[in-house]
Protein backbone atom coordinates (compact mmCIF):
# COMPACT_ATOMS: atom_id res chain seq x y z
CA UNK A 1 0.00 0.00 0.00
CA UNK A 2 1.24 3.51 -0.73
CA UNK A 3 0.52 7.01 0.48
CA UNK A 4 0.45 9.98 -1.89
CA UNK A 5 2.43 12.97 -0.61
CA UNK A 6 1.92 16.39 -2.22
CA UNK A 7 4.09 19.40 -1.36
CA UNK A 8 4.47 22.97 -2.62
CA UNK A 9 7.12 25.68 -2.55
CA UNK A 10 7.88 28.82 -4.54
CA UNK A 11 10.59 28.99 -7.16
CA UNK A 12 12.77 32.08 -7.36
CA UNK A 13 12.02 33.46 -10.86
CA UNK A 14 15.68 34.13 -11.59
CA UNK A 15 16.48 30.46 -10.83
CA UNK A 16 13.80 28.92 -13.09
CA UNK A 17 16.20 27.85 -15.85
CA UNK A 18 18.73 26.29 -13.46
CA UNK A 19 16.06 24.45 -11.47
CA UNK A 20 14.27 23.12 -14.54
CA UNK A 21 17.53 22.02 -16.17
CA UNK A 22 18.56 20.15 -13.00
CA UNK A 23 15.26 18.29 -12.91
CA UNK A 24 15.02 17.57 -16.61
CA UNK A 25 18.45 15.90 -16.33
CA UNK A 26 18.49 14.64 -12.74
CA UNK A 27 21.42 13.07 -10.96
CA UNK A 28 20.79 9.32 -11.34
CA UNK A 29 22.22 8.67 -7.86
CA UNK A 30 19.59 11.01 -6.37
CA UNK A 31 16.84 9.22 -8.29
CA UNK A 32 18.04 5.84 -7.01
CA UNK A 33 18.25 7.10 -3.42
CA UNK A 34 14.67 8.37 -3.58
CA UNK A 35 13.50 5.01 -4.91
CA UNK A 36 15.44 3.16 -2.17
CA UNK A 37 13.64 5.30 0.40
CA UNK A 38 10.22 4.34 -0.96
CA UNK A 39 9.61 7.52 -2.97
CA UNK A 40 8.06 6.36 -6.25
CA UNK A 41 6.27 8.11 -9.10
CA UNK A 42 7.98 11.37 -8.08
CA UNK A 43 6.74 14.35 -10.10
CA UNK A 44 7.30 18.10 -9.88
CA UNK A 45 5.01 20.51 -11.70
CA UNK A 46 5.58 24.23 -12.23
CA UNK A 47 2.92 26.95 -12.53
CA UNK A 48 4.32 30.47 -12.71
CA UNK A 49 6.61 30.43 -9.64
CA UNK A 50 4.81 27.65 -7.77
CA UNK A 51 6.39 24.19 -7.62
CA UNK A 52 4.12 21.28 -6.69
CA UNK A 53 5.76 17.93 -5.98
CA UNK A 54 3.98 14.62 -5.57
CA UNK A 55 5.16 11.11 -4.92
CA UNK A 56 3.87 7.81 -3.68
CA UNK A 57 5.49 6.66 -0.48
CA UNK A 58 5.73 2.87 -0.32
CA UNK A 59 7.89 2.47 2.79
CA UNK A 60 6.92 1.87 6.40
CA UNK A 61 8.30 4.95 8.20
CA UNK A 62 8.34 8.19 6.19
CA UNK A 63 10.19 10.18 8.86
CA UNK A 64 12.94 7.55 9.17
CA UNK A 65 13.30 7.27 5.40
CA UNK A 66 13.44 11.06 5.01
CA UNK A 67 16.10 11.22 7.74
CA UNK A 68 18.11 8.51 5.94
CA UNK A 69 17.83 10.47 2.69
CA UNK A 70 19.08 13.66 4.38
CA UNK A 71 22.17 11.73 5.55
CA UNK A 72 23.21 10.74 2.02
CA UNK A 73 26.03 12.94 0.58
CA UNK A 74 24.68 12.89 -3.00
CA UNK A 75 21.29 14.04 -1.81
CA UNK A 76 22.79 16.69 0.49
CA UNK A 77 24.56 18.26 -2.46
CA UNK A 78 21.45 18.07 -4.66
CA UNK A 79 19.23 19.56 -1.95
CA UNK A 80 21.67 22.40 -1.34
CA UNK A 81 21.60 23.33 -5.03
CA UNK A 82 17.82 23.10 -5.33
CA UNK A 83 17.24 25.01 -2.06
CA UNK A 84 19.14 27.95 -3.56
CA UNK A 85 16.42 28.05 -6.23
CA UNK A 86 13.45 27.96 -3.85
CA UNK A 87 11.69 30.28 -1.44
CA UNK A 88 9.15 29.24 1.15
CA UNK A 89 5.43 29.88 0.90
CA UNK A 90 4.00 32.05 3.67
CA UNK A 91 2.78 31.05 6.14
CA UNK A 92 5.11 28.08 6.21
CA UNK A 93 4.17 24.98 8.15
CA UNK A 94 6.21 24.28 11.27
CA UNK A 95 9.81 23.50 10.45
CA UNK A 96 9.20 22.29 6.89
CA UNK A 97 10.89 23.68 3.81
CA UNK A 98 8.14 22.46 1.46
CA UNK A 99 4.51 23.03 2.55
CA UNK A 100 2.31 19.95 2.73
CA UNK A 101 -0.81 20.35 0.62
CA UNK A 102 -4.24 19.21 1.77
CA UNK A 103 -6.17 16.83 -0.44
CA UNK A 104 -9.75 18.04 -1.00
CA UNK A 105 -10.90 15.77 -3.88
CA UNK A 106 -10.21 12.10 -3.13
CA UNK A 107 -11.97 10.14 -5.90
CA UNK A 108 -10.27 6.78 -6.37
CA UNK A 109 -8.70 6.64 -2.90
CA UNK A 110 -9.30 3.51 -0.87
CA UNK A 111 -11.42 4.11 2.21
Amino acid sequence: MSERIVLAINLKPEMRLKYCDMHRNPNIHVVRLLEQAGHTHYKIHLFNDLLVASFDYTGKDLNADREWLRSQPELQSWMSETADCQTQIEPITSGSWWTTMEQVFPIGDAE
